[in-house]
């Protein structure tokens, strides 16, 4: 699935949460597929929206709600012809951490942010049903009363969102607990993964990383990879091939120039990379973009 990387915005980076209504008016694409370390909780109020993410899709309906892992590419498109409205939570994973703090509730922190096959993606509007939806309701009503105090009750209402549906979540979730996982050690990762988001372009390594955590670099590689679903340089080439690719087709940089912009000394290996990834070279790319149906 191609997609690019969202950066974080001020209001997340300070507060740790941010919510907000998307609203459409027509049947169009909501979100192209993106990415980004926030958690990212959906719920849905009007019209029918088809959710996607790389592991499956459905078609939300009034009354769902769909959850997104950190960095899990995802995509919003709205079905219904006369638009529709959801809404939109983001969560830092440090936020995420604060809120099920302590070794002993580790498992149900990772129940938002483990990338998994059977990770659960859909609430149904029967499981919300209760404490969650009334969860839901009461940031609605936070965000549309916005006052002085409106950022720590918004953090409180968030909170309580969070538990009701870790409630959910455990239900079809192993109690098995990995003993070899440390709960600082887990919300770091997660901070590192906006590090990597934002210096993709010099030459970060999973050494440098695991030392910036304080964490040996086996450590560091196991634990990326049990909760990344992916190794370090895959990741990483990922984010580097995502924003080559938005560059090559959004700007008129040269190629030499992408490379360098997106962490490739040599652009030969550059190439190679892209093609390997897109089926095509940057050249290629660009131009068939230029003249479709030429090409």
């Amino acid at each position: 699935m191609e997609y690019f990387v969202e950066p974080e915005n001020r209001q997340l980076h300070e507060y740790g949460i941010e919510f907000f209504p998307e609203i459409r008016s027509a049947a169009l694409v909501t979100a192209l597929s993106h990415v980004h370390p926030a958690v990212e909780i959906l719920y849905f109020k009007r019209g029918a929206f088809r959710v996607g993410t790389s592991r499956a899709e459905f078609t939300a309906q009034p009354g769902e709600a769909a959850l997104f892992r950190s960095g899990e590419v995802h995509t919003i498109f709205c079905e219904s012809p006369d638009g529709g409205l959801y809404y939109v939570l983001k969560i830092s994973p440090q936020f995420l951490m604060r809120i099920f703090t302590g070794q002993e509730y580790l498992s149900d922190a990772l129940l938002f942010l483990r990338r998994e096959d059977a990770a659960k993606l859909r609430f149904s509007a029967d499981e919300l049903r209760g404490e969650a939806a009334d969860a839901f309701e009461r940031m609605i009503r936070v965000y549309e009363g916005r006052d002085r105090d409106f950022f720590v009750r918004e953090r409180i209402a968030a909170a309580s969102l969070l538990l009701a549906l870790a409630r959910l979540l455990r239900d079809g979730a192993s109690d098995e607990r990995d003993p070899g996982l440390n709960l600082h050690a887990v919300a770091a990762l997660y901070g590192c993964l906006a590090y990597i988001n934002e210096h993709f372009a010099s030459d970060v390594t999973p050494y440098e990383c695991a030392d910036r955590l304080h964490l040996s670099y086996s450590y560091f590689a196991k634990l990326f990879r049990s909760l990344m679903g992916e190794t370090f340089k895959d990741y990483l080439r990922s984010v580097r091939l995502s924003e080559a690719k938005n560059k090559v087709l959004l700007t008129d940089l040269p190629i030499t120039e992408v490379a360098s912009s997106c962490g490739y000394a040599s652009l030969s290996y550059f190439i190679a990379e892209f093609r390997r990834a897109y089926g095509l070279s940057p050249g290629q790319m660009r131009r068939r973009a230029a003249d479709p149906i030429g090409t």
